[in-house]
């Protein structure tokens, strides 16, 4: 028998697109619903909102933007 592979998932802050949301409150259950908190020192989200991405997607995310912002050979600005 084969063996499915867990997937795991990774919430990302909708505003500053990093993993670093928290729950905003310590109350939980049906009297609060869920808030979360973005801990980026620049970002500062507070909302019920996040993006979830698999971890795969979210490496070739990164490295289409890495290739995005490298320079073009023989092209310039202006």
């Amino acid at each position: 028998m084969l063996k499915k592979k867990k997937v795991t998932s990774i919430q990302l802050c909708p505003k500053c697109k990093k993993p670093t949301l928290v729950h905003a409150s310590n109350v939980s259950g049906w009297l609060d619903s869920s808030s979360y908190r973005c801990t980026d020192a620049d970002c500062g989200y507070v909302g019920r909102f996040f993006i979830v991405v698999n971890p795969d997607e979210l490496v070739k995310h990164d490295a289409a933007d890495e290739e995005a912002k490298a320079p073009k050979d023989g092209t310039e600005d202006g």
